[in-house]
This record gives structure tokens, sequence and C-alpha cells, in this order.
């Protein structure tokens, strides 16, 4: 992962740049900021791949980021004679056990009090400050979030009850009326037997669902076990406090609907299994996935910080997965508009 870090930092949007026509210039401009024979401009020769018809691995790297910047440029509202630079680099970033930096980005400059700006004593990155004409268009900021509903767990017998679940970026997703049936707790009779990491036992019966603990194994490792025991779902519980985390994987070969539960609500359903049969239905909720009570869209901002992640990507609780989130899934596309993600509301909403 180290190799394919890179790091960009966006340029003065028109500050001290020449009037140029539209038709001359793409909206968006990567600025090759690398030194020779590194980075962007690493000779060593690579076979083109795919689109990408790039001949060196340098060459291939900046194709990859100009193939971005097109996808913004189209996004973008016309922005007239001005032109939004990234200034880029393509370096090795930070990867530990604790984590990986993929990217980081940040804005070269800032201003206050610019001339037009809508708010005084208020900082904006140079892009925006260029924009902004002078009217008020982010009263209250508030980015909606967009995204459908997700899925809760409950429990039908033998006490009803409501469990928040998290999203899984792999599987099927849950819809109405969702998945009802008994439920099993994972026993692969290997270490904790709990953990659905080696092969389990068949499903006693059709439509059942599973009981998995996090940890040892990938979500992935754990629901394909349970997909080929005959398991019409899989609840994971969380391994530790907190909310219910999403799920991030890739695997097309898993069919069945995934979600994850805390871990508090995980030992009750384990309590009630003690005492007998139990009844859950993993169905649609009432909230938004990923955004607060009041709508409002999740900052990934875990305990400790993970650098490169927190409070620059939306939380790993949105559903559908944003392209903007700190975690892989299958169902990322490229696109930067609602669903797939809400970065290009949140400009709008700071008035861009």
């Amino acid at each position: 992962m180290r190799h394919l870090a890179f790091k960009a930092f966006a340029l003065a949007c028109a500050a001290g740049l020449p009037a140029l026509p539209t038709f001359a210039i793409a909206k968006v401009k990567i600025v090759n900021a690398d030194g020779p024979g590194e980075g962007f401009n690493d000779p060593t020769p690579l076979a083109p791949s795919g689109a990408n018809k790039g001949k060196t691995i340098g060459q291939q790297r900046l194709i990859a980021f100009e193939h971005a910047a097109k996808f913004w440029g189209a996004t973008l509202p016309d922005i007239g004679n001005m032109q939004i630079r990234v200034f880029a680099n393509f370096n090795p970033l930070a990867c530990t056990n604790a984590g990986v930096v993929l990217g980081s980005a940040g804005t070269v400059t800032i201003w206050s009090d610019c001339p037009q700006a809508p708010f005084a004593n208020t900082w904006y990155h140079s892009a925006l400050a260029n924009k902004l004409s002078g009217t008020d268009l982010s009263e209250g900021p508030k980015v909606d979030p967009q995204d459908p509903v997700f899925a809760d767990g409950r429990i039908n017998s033998p006490a009803p009850a409501t469990l928040p679940a998290g999203a899984a970026g792999f599987g099927a997703p849950v819809v109405a009326p969702g998945v009802t049936g008994a439920l099993d707790l994972a026993n692969d009779g290997v270490g904790v037997t709990t953990d659905g990491c080696t092969t389990l036992p068949a499903a006693s019966g059709p439509g059942r669902l599973i009981l998995i603990d996090r940890g040892t194994c990938t979500f992935i490792a754990k629901a394909k076990n349970a997909q080929d025991a005959g398991y019409a779902s899989v609840i994971i519980a969380n391994n530790a406090g907190g909310p219910p985390p999403g799920l991030g994987g890739c695997d097309g070969t898993i069919t069945i609907p995934v979600a994850s539960i805390t871990n508090t609500d995980g030992a009750n359903l384990k309590t009630a299994l003690a005492g007998g049969p139990v009844n859950v239905t993993l169905g649609t909720a009432a909230a938004t996935a990923g955004a607060d009570s009041s709508g409002n869209p999740l900052l990934f901002a875990p305990n400790p910080v993970q650098l490169g992640s927190s409070i620059s990507h939306w939380d790993t609780s949105a559903y559908p997965n944003q392209l903007m989130e700190p975690a892989i899934n299958c169902n990322l596309t490229h696109s930067v508009n609602v669903p797939q993600d809400l970065t290009m509301e949140q400009l709008r909403d700071v008035g861009w």
C-alpha cells in the first residue's frame, strides 16, 4: 500500500492566474510537483493496463490522477475563466500496523475577509475564496445525506427489542420486509468457537440466521463460511464498545445479507439463546445510515485519531458506502454525486 500512496494539495483557484478562455482549460488541472525520476516522473517501464495507456509507472500514476480530475471537472458548476489547480505529489505515506494513509490533501492557502466573502472572520480555502460571489449560499450549512435507510436488527422472541445495525460493503442489500428466521450461535469447534473463521456445521433448516463474533479473521471469511453452511443471513457482534461498525470488504460471491450489531447486543443475544429459541429479523430501519438523529452526516472520528482519515472522510457507517470514506468496499463508484458520495453536496452547502 505504501507504493500507492499519494499526497495532494489544492492551489489557489484564481488569485494571480491569468484570465483564460473557458474552452481552453480544464476546470481541474493536476500540477505535477514530483522531482525527476520519482513519483509521477518514475521512468520504470510498465505495460499499459486497460484504459490507462501510460508506458511507465509515473505516467500511469499521473493519468489516474488526471482521470479523477476530469470527474470533478464534469461535476463542478461553471467557474468562468478560473481554473482549480491541484499541486500533487505521489509519495510514500504512513503505513503501520495501526493503519495506512492512502492519501492526504489540504489547501496551500486560506483567506479571511476576502472581497465578497459572505462571512466575516471566516477562513476559506483558496478555491472557494475566489469563487464566492457575495451571496450567502450557506446559511446554517448542513449536508443532506440523501442516503436510504439501511437496516436494523429486531428480536421477535422471546422478548421484542430493536438492535441498531451497521452496514456491510458486500453481500445482498437488506430490503423490505427483511430476513426473518431462527437464530443460531456460530460454533466451528476450533479456537474461539463463535468467531466463524473455519468451516461451520450446516444450518439445521432453511431461512436461519447466524450470530458470529468479530475477530480472528475477516468479515468476508465469516460471511463466506456462513453462506457455505446454508445460512440466510449473518449478524456479526462487535468485539469492542461503541456503535455497530460498518463492515468493509469486497467479495462478489457473497449473496446473503450481512450486518453488525454492538458488543452489548451481541452478549444479550447469546444470553437469550442460552435460554431457548430466538427469532430475529434483519430488516429496514427508521434512521438514515451514517447520520445523526437530526439527519446530519457523520464524519469519521475514531479515538484514537487515524492520521489521514479522521475528520476528513465520511463515517464508515454511511450506506451506500461513500467514495470519500476510509474503507474499501465493493459498491464504490467513480461518481462524486449522491448517493455515491456527499462531497459535492458539502461543497454546495459551504457556498460553492
